[in-house]
């Protein structure tokens, strides 16, 4: 297991040390006309474009929600973290028919919610 955790880092340094063009290798991208090239790099640029549209999106979402993440974690703190919680205990009591033998058995139940961890 060791020895193929340690292959996959490797294989991932080094297969990122490999030169690539627009995502192509060197070998693909030479092996382009010049259009194929253009259409690459146009393709390449959309996706560079959509990628930070979508990280500027959630950069945006993340600072409209900071005051209610604050807020939970303020509350979070403040409220004890001892829960409200029910105990419903039940006794039975059963005997032989000659009443010379009786077992008794407890049940309790719990219910109720608990705030925090």
């Amino acid at each position: 297991m060791k020895r193929i955790i340690v292959c996959s880092i490797l294989a991932f340094c080094i297969s990122g040390c490999v030169p690539t063009y627009f995502g192509l290798s060197k070998e693909q991208w030479e092996s382009l006309t010049p259009s194929q090239q253009a259409e690459v790099i146009k393709a390449y640029n959309e996706r560079e474009a959509e990628r930070q549209q979508a990280e500027n999106e959630r950069r945006i979402i993340e600072e409209q929600n900071a005051p209610l993440n604050n807020l939970i974690g303020v509350l979070g703190t403040a409220i004890p973290q001892q829960g409200k919680e029910k105990k419903n205990t039940t006794a039975t009591k059963t005997c032989s028919p000659d009443g010379s033998h009786c077992t008794y058995r407890s049940t309790t139940r719990s219910s109720g919610w608990h705030v925090g961890p």
